[in-house]
């Protein structure tokens, strides 16, 4: 898994600033209250159980909590998966020449082979499905984003 020393140095300066900034108390440590305070100001309102499942993910010592080394870790994973949904989503785009919202079932098995996501061909199908193609075999962008996100939340 990433380190912090997988980032450049700005990036490692604007990871330490979140991290600081979720950090409320100064304790070295982020807890699943600590992130459901960032949700609430950024006026969204989190769930405790998801946010202790969040955490959960990101602690291998089970205590409930993360460091920062394990922030990083955390992010590096964050932002492998941010930047396969924009390549993907921007492959879409590009496949909807005619800007219709719509693109067929193979090319979107095609854009996800290409896109070298790592994904085994029955997860594919999973996610295609997901995407509710048309009695055309067509699927919307709506659709498609939807169940990207859902399998990046996984």
């Amino acid at each position: 898994m990433a380190g912090a020393d997988v980032f450049s140095q700005l990036e490692q300066t604007r990871l330490r600033e979140l991290f600081d900034h979720l950090d409320e108390d100064h304790d070295g440590f982020i807890t699943h209250q600590d992130l459901r305070r960032l949700c609430l100001e950024l006026g969204r309102d989190m769930a405790e159980e998801r946010a202790v499942e969040l955490i959960a993910r990101a602690d291998p010592e089970k205590r409930g909590r993360i460091e920062w080394k394990n922030f990083c870790m955390a992010m590096g994973v964050v932002l492998i998966k941010l930047k396969v949904a924009l390549v993907l989503i921007s492959a879409f785009k590009k496949l909807d020449k005619d800007n219709t919202g719509f693109i067929g079932r193979e090319e979107l098995k095609r854009l996800i082979l290409e896109a070298k996501v790592d994904l085994a061909e029955d997860r594919i199908e999973e996610m295609i499905r997901k995407c509710n193609p048309g009695p055309d075999g067509r699927i919307r962008f709506e659709d498609f984003t939807a169940a990207l996100v859902a399998h990046l939340r996984r």
